[in-house]
């Protein structure tokens, strides 16, 4: 999948797999990797409020009312500021339905939208502002204030997103899982000795930068296999982003990048 540049050094180093225990011993490459293809909790019981998804009132399908008080709700959630009615968010709610984002967006989600729902949902939901409502109402709010930080995490971040999507579908990315083509494996292998064998805030910024290209392609491909319903394809490119962003993840945490496991 990916094409590496040969560098003058002549010198020979053991490369210890970090992908199955695989043992791999050759001359170091460049740290360049081309892309050759696009690739259960006290509650109220106001029996009357209960959530009830996508429901709307009036002529703007998008606004929902409190069945409460008839106030409109700001967010998706059962949680109305008006009257302080609150009521358990339902366990199979999906990440995509708390963070109001919809459902046929599937894995290009505006992450600038995003980043707003999550502030809106959390100002009307933060347990704070129902911490005198009584015991039930701060902890339902204490419970949803949690989710939404998950689903806002999980979706913000493609490998987890992708990871969620995986998961709807039956499919389960393991620790036993890795990459499987040999040559990706040595170039993932080397671009990591790389950041460790780093002299200079430079080096590192260029191998992030670098790294950073072959995320986006691998990126696009998952939005593409995606689309497609391609969803063991999905499932292979996913990996691959898991292993590039640790790549990412050790660059940024350089010098101390080989305490960094």
């Amino acid at each position: 999948m990916f094409r590496s540049t040969v560098t003058t050094a002549t010198r020979r180093v053991c490369l210890t797999s970090f992908v199955r225990g695989t043992a791999i011993t050759k001359p170091i490459r460049s740290y360049s990797l081309l892309p050759r293809t696009p690739s259960t909790l006290h509650r109220r019981t106001t029996p009357t409020f209960v959530w009830r998804r996508y429901e709307s009132s009036g002529a703007n399908p998008s606004a929902k009312s409190c069945p409460s008080c008839g106030a409109p709700l700001p967010t998706n959630l059962p949680a109305c500021p008006s009257c302080f009615e609150i009521q358990p968010l339902p366990q199979d709610a999906s990440l995509y339905e708390i963070m109001e984002i919809p459902e046929d967006v599937r894995f290009d989600v505006d992450e600038d939208l995003l980043k707003r729902n999550f502030r809106q949902i959390q100002r009307v939901i933060h347990p704070d502002k129902w911490s005198s409502k009584g015991p039930g109402a701060y902890e339902l709010a204490a419970e949803m204030s949690s989710r939404v930080n998950k689903a806002y995490k999980t979706l913000l971040n493609p490998y987890t997103r992708a990871e969620y999507l995986l998961q709807k579908e039956g499919l389960e990315i393991s620790e036993s899982d890795g990459v499987q083509d040999p040559e990706l494996i040595t170039e993932i292998l080397e671009l990591r000795m790389a950041v460790e064998e780093a002299e200079s805030q430079e080096d590192v910024d260029e191998i992030r930068a670098e790294n950073a290209d072959n995320i986006k392609v691998v990126i696009d491909n998952i939005s593409t296999y995606v689309e497609g319903g391609n969803w063991e394809a999905v499932k292979r490119e996913t990996i691959k982003l898991k292993y590039m962003q640790g790549i990412d993840a050790a660059a940024e945490a350089w010098p101390n990048t080989a305490n960094n496991h």
